[in-house]
């Protein structure tokens, strides 16, 4: 007879947990807020070290609250709505604190508002992508430009470089034929005859020698 009670307790049970419910886990109740509110950081506090519940908060989005029932403050873990999630929980809660019990919810209660700072998070972090993205290629083009730029004045630098020791090399020529002309027209000059007045020699000059020197005249 028990067992016929245990499963149509189930099974009532498991009918009224339907997809668009909403429950909490009731733990224990607190005769004042301010003892509530401690209790339920204390009980955060000490669920954190376990893993399997963290990883369930994370998933579901539930929270330890203090909620006043009547002349009691209900500490809490609210709010869920699907039924293998709060078995889960519930199961964990009851290992160690075994009265923890089901309390249904106003449905309202379990209407998650959306993450809008995380998806604000998202967005701003892909918005921070493309703008590096853009950075970057701005960087790439700033540097092929002035990559550009730095040759283009190499090559222009070493033209006039060339050109300049080009006309050195053509004014170093001419001064040295310039040189050779010059010294050609010393060597080739010797004496000026014209200039030689042989009334003013003192001393005797053979015949044949003035002879000569009037020939080369």
């Amino acid at each position: 007879m028990r067992l016929i009670l245990s499963f149509l307790v189930l099974l009532l049970w498991s009918f009224s947990l339907q997809a668009n419910s909403c429950y909490s886990v009731r733990i224990f109740s607190m005769t004042s807020e301010k003892n509530a509110i401690a209790a339920q950081k204390t009980l955060q506090k000490k669920f954190q070290q376990d893993s399997k519940f963290v990883e369930l908060q994370t998933e579901c989005d539930f929270k330890f609250i203090s909620k006043k029932k009547g002349k009691y403050y209900a500490v809490q873990l609210s709010y869920l709505n699907n039924k293998i999630e709060l078995q889960k929980v519930l199961d964990i809660v009851r290992s160690t604190y075994k009265d923890s019990f089901v309390r249904k919810e106003n449905s309202s209660l379990c209407v998650k508002e959306p993450k809008v700072k995380e998806k604000i998070k998202i967005v701003t972090k892909e918005i921070i992508r493309e703008v590096e993205k853009i950075k970057k290629v701005e960087v790439i083009k700033k540097v092929k430009v002035e990559s550009s730029l730095f040759l283009t004045l190499f090559l222009v630098t070493l033209l006039a470089l060339c050109i300049v020791m080009y006309f050195l090399y053509r004014s170093q020529r001419e001064i040295k034929k310039l040189n050779q002309l010059l010294a050609e027209k010393e060597l080739n000059s010797g004496l000026d005859f014209e200039e030689i007045d042989f009334e003013e020699i003192d001393f005797d000059i053979d015949e044949e020698f003035l002879d000569d020197l009037q020939d080369l005249k």
